[in-house]
């Protein structure tokens, strides 16, 4: 599933999360995968345990970080393509 703008993203409830200093150890016990989560990671997760789309998480984060739209976006989208591949999110798309 290719992932834009309008692409809404939500935690999987069945992840589980443990803080590991400032970064964020994710298990998916499904498939026995580890995923480790840097701050900025982990605050996108945090975002996410609600549903919101790419377009709102970006402007949430522009808020606390000095990048530019465009590769925030980029950066954002990479991410969340990498939590799909390991099955630790929801994604549906509305469009555009």
């Amino acid at each position: 599933m290719s992932i834009n703008r309008n692409t809404i993203v939500i935690a999987k409830d069945d992840i589980l999360t443990t803080p590991i200093d400032d970064d964020l150890g994710l298990m998916n016990i499904e498939r026995g995968y580890y995923y480790t989560l840097n701050h900025i990671g982990k605050n996108i997760w945090n975002l996410i345990e609600s549903r919101k789309s790419v377009h709102e998480l970006v402007d949430l984060l522009l808020r606390d970080y000095d990048i530019d739209y465009g590769s925030c976006e980029k950066d954002v989208v990479q991410l969340l393509e990498a939590l799909v591949k390991h099955n630790l999110v929801k994604v549906c798309n509305l469009g555009g």
